[in-house]
């Protein structure tokens, strides 16, 4: 049995990704980053150019007009969407499922889960990018156990079709869960300590002290996004609703339930960016 520790020691199966989204990942704690000079290293990527303009030209924004270059989406979306979609643009890039694995169906997921975390962040006062970004990082930790320890994924994933806790089941098989498998690998990709902290948190946000509001963020990001993958309906789906993280947070369910965009919507984030 593999710890935490072990699974990153062994790197064939890890991501990687290109060394500016590495930088433009940094910079999410440094308030002097210079936009230009890292628009200069983006567009030596052309790959990564064309996968940012397509999502950046796509519905979700609605432009007025299409972009056609890092520079032009710099100035008609700002640094921190920019940032943001390179940053989505080279998680989507850097994973690869197993064979059989529906890689596209995970990333639908990731992509409603930071949808719905953008959502919720601003009215409880978080940062929307980091938010946005830290939804697609969230269930990460879910492929990457599958990746390494196969045999251990799949017992965990029969215990969760039973009702059992996802995190709950793999820290008792395993000794850990996702999301501290996903928070060891923001942390070596120098994402923000409040992120790392927020990932570890999330399974649980209320036992966590102080309360980290990201972590509840996440909570109920993850539950409107992964409860409507599985069917639920907005009835069900308003009956299941945290109320304590919703309360918590400062939010109001009704009001959240009505601003809500359908999953199908949400779950269109990453389309752009999946051929």
């Amino acid at each position: 049995m593999k710890t935490l520790e072990e699974m990153f020691a062994h790197t064939q199966n890890l991501p990687t990704v290109p060394e500016v989204v590495l930088e433009l990942i940094k910079s999410f704690d440094d308030p002097q980053a210079d936009g230009k000079q890292i628009a200069k290293k983006i567009a030596m990527d052309q790959v990564l150019v064309a996968r940012v303009l397509r999502m950046a030209n796509s519905a979700r924004f609605g432009l007025p007009r299409q972009v056609a270059s890092i520079d032009d989406s710099m100035m008609v979306l700002g640094f921190n969407a920019v940032r943001t979609l390179v940053v989505a643009s080279g998680l989507a890039s850097a994973f690869k499922g197993p064979p059989g694995f529906d890689l596209k169906g995970f990333w639908r997921l990731s992509a409603a889960t930071a949808e719905y975390a953008q959502l919720l962040a601003k009215p409880a006062g978080q940062r929307t990018d980091l938010a946005y970004s830290g939804g697609l990082m969230l269930h990460i930790g879910m492929l990457l156990i599958l990746l390494e320890m196969p045999e251990q994924a799949q017992v965990v994933a029969r215990a969760v079709d039973t009702g059992g806790s996802r995190a709950g089941v793999e820290a008792g098989l395993l000794g850990f869960n996702h999301a501290n498998v996903s928070a060891e690998l923001a942390k070596r990709w120098n994402f923000p300590d409040q992120l790392v902290q927020a990932f570890n948190a999330y399974p649980s946000p209320l036992a966590a002290e102080p309360f980290i509001p990201l972590a509840g963020v996440f909570h109920l990001a993850d539950y409107l996004a992964t409860r409507q993958d599985q069917g639920a309906d907005l009835e069900a789906l308003r009956a299941g609703l945290p109320e304590a993280v919703v309360s918590k947070l400062g939010l109001d369910a009704d009001a959240l339930m009505a601003s809500l965009p359908p999953y199908e919507e949400a779950s269109r984030g990453l389309d752009e960016l999946m051929h």
